[in-house]
Parts: structure tokens; sequence; C-alpha cells
């Protein structure tokens, strides 16, 4: 394998790695710097975007990672942003018929990312992607390790896809269709103020509190809406101009992220979550989408509906690793008093 060259870009350079991340087949959302730029400005202003880049021999981009930087009592570490499910990190793979020289090729380009990140940082905290599925150079490295689960289901045939939902679902979308029921799409100001409400009164009911504001949601979908490479829909179900459950799809390279879900329970029963399900998928297919992401597996109760879809369960790991001993206190006595 050519010699890597793994470094930090400059900020004028952040382009360079976007432009990657548009045209790899694993290239996700949560690696673009814009969508990481939207979420850390109300998130919080003190966090700093970093990119580490791999470069071949001829200067370009071969692998790397995004991701967010805070200094916080002389620790620094990396914060994951909020609303995003994976970490900014990507490893394509190498164009070869040989598995055992593209496990090579990925692995060296994991291992020069690990040093990197190791050598700058005292708190390193990731969510990989589901493809970054050969975790020994973390575990080599005494990273701390955890499964977590997601559902992704490939949208090559659409009517398979649906006939494949389990019996009740199909009911529950055939009663929904017997309604009153109509679903607006788009990213409109009444859609998305709609869909606030429902959301925070979701979490509401799980007695969590939705982690931004009203305005502060607000001016992520209209930054969000500028971004020439990410496309947001919001889909609202409206029984007698009421609306009652609503879910927000991103669309990013070739794959639909299901990003957030709110609703009303009381009509709950009358079938409209699978409804919008129903109308989201097929839009996807319409849309040239090849993957549905359901984003998460890993909550008691959410992972059992999200299950009767009968979408395939895709493992994805969690990696954490704190060095040195100051550090190290921190994040204990971080844990143990907050």
């Amino acid at each position: 394998m050519p010699k890597i060259t793994t470094r930090y870009l400059e900020e004028t350079e952040f382009n360079l790695w976007d432009s990657f991340v548009e045209t790899q087949k694993y290239g996700n959302i949560y690696q673009h710097t814009t969508w990481l730029n939207t979420i850390f400005k109300q998130q919080n202003g003190n966090i700093k975007i970093k990119i580490i880049a791999c470069f071949d021999k001829e200067d370009r981009i071969i692998g790397g990672i995004a991701f967010g930087l805070q200094k916080k009592f002389g620790v620094k570490l990396i914060v994951h942003p909020f609303l995003s499910q994976f970490s900014g990190i990507l490893i394509p793979d190498r164009n070869t018929q040989y598995a055992s020289k593209n496990l090579k090729y990925r692995k060296e380009i994991l291992e020069s990312i690990i040093e990197k990140l190791e050598e700058d940082l005292d708190v390193i905290d990731l969510n990989l992607p589901p493809e970054i599925n050969d975790i020994r150079p973390f575990t080599w490295n005494r990273f701390s390790t955890d499964v977590k689960y997601t559902f992704i289901q490939k949208l090559d045939h659409p009517e398979e896809i649906l006939n494949n939902f389990e019996p009740a679902i199909r009911r529950q979308i055939k009663k929904a269709q017997k309604e009153d029921i109509s679903i607006n799409t788009g990213a409109g100001h009444k859609l998305v103020n709609d869909f606030y409400q429902l959301l925070t009164m979701s979490y509401k009911r799980q007695k969590h509190q939705f982690k931004f504001t009203l305005e502060e949601f607000f001016s992520i979908i209209e930054s969000v809406k500028k971004i020439k490479s990410i496309h947001v829909s919001f889909y609202l179900a409206y029984l007698s101009e009421k609306p009652v459950a609503g879910q927000a799809i991103l669309f990013f390279n070739n794959t639909a992220y299901y990003w957030l879900a709110g609703g009303n329970p009381e009509y709950f029963n009358t079938g409209v979550n699978q409804y919008i399900m129903y109308k989201i998928i097929e839009d996807s297919f319409s849309n040239g989408m090849k993957w549905f992401d359901f984003i998460g597996a890993n909550t008691p109760g959410v992972e059992n509906y999200k299950a009767t879809y009968n979408f395939p369960l895709v493992p994805y790991y969690k990696v954490k690793k704190t060095l040195g001993l100051y550090p190290n206190l921190m994040m204990f006595l971080k844990n143990k008093f907050l």
C-alpha cells in the first residue's frame, strides 16, 4: 500500500473533505462539516470542528474523521453532536479483488487515524458507522467497546419491502387510509412548528426534555435547508386539520435517515404512524435513495415498533478511551457527580 500521510486539515481545506464525503459509497450526513457546523452552532459555540485526513502518495484523501473538539478543565475531548447517530469517521474500500488487501488497506488507514487522535486528545468517544465493522485496531489500542444496533433496509424492491411488513402493520396502514387523514410533506414554517409541538409532546411523555428550543430548532432547519447536498423533509399527518403525528427524514447521498419523530398518543391506534412510514418508503424510492436507515434500535419499546417493519438488524460500535491520569480523574468525577 502507498505510504499514508495523516494530518489535520486547515479550515480552507474543509471543502475538500466535504467533496470526498459526497462522492464516497459510505459517505454519510454526519461526516459533512456543514452538518456539524449547523448542530454545534446551537449546541455549544465553544466546540471547534476538526478534520483529520489521510492522503495517499498522490495527495488524494483516502479516509479520515471530522469531529467536534472542546476543552473542559484542561481536558481535550471529542464532543458528539446532538441529533446525530454516528461519528464522522469515513474509510472507503480499496479497489481490489482480494479481500485481504482491502482489509489491510482499511486497517492501516484506521490505525493512522487512531494514532493522530491519541497524539492530540485526552478523551476519544466515537459511535462508529456500521460499515466500520473491523474494530480490532481500537481493541488493540485498549479502547473500551460496546455494540449497538440499527435497522437498515436496501431500497431495491419497494413492493417486496412493503409486503414484508408484519400483517398488523399492513392492517394499520389500511385502517389509516380509510380515515380522514392527510399527510403533508415539506419543510415550511407551519410543518416545522407543528412537528416541533408533536416532538416535544413525545419527549415529555418519555420524561425527557428536547435539547433545543423552538427558535433553535427553526435555526437548525433553516441552516440545513441551505445545504445543497442535504435535503430535509417533514411528514405530518393531520386528522380534521389537527396535527397528530410526524416524522423528519434526512436525505443525503443515497440514504434516507429516520431522523426524528413525534406524535399524539391519543391517535396512535388510527395507524397514522405506519401510514407515514409507508409514504416515506415510497418517496425514498422515488427520490432515488438506495438505503433507509432507521437510526437506532437500542431503546426498549421503540426497537419493538421498528422491528415490525422487518428491516435487517445491523450492528455498529461505540469505542472510547481516556488517556492520562488527570483526564481519567476528571472523567471519573464527572460520571460520579454529574
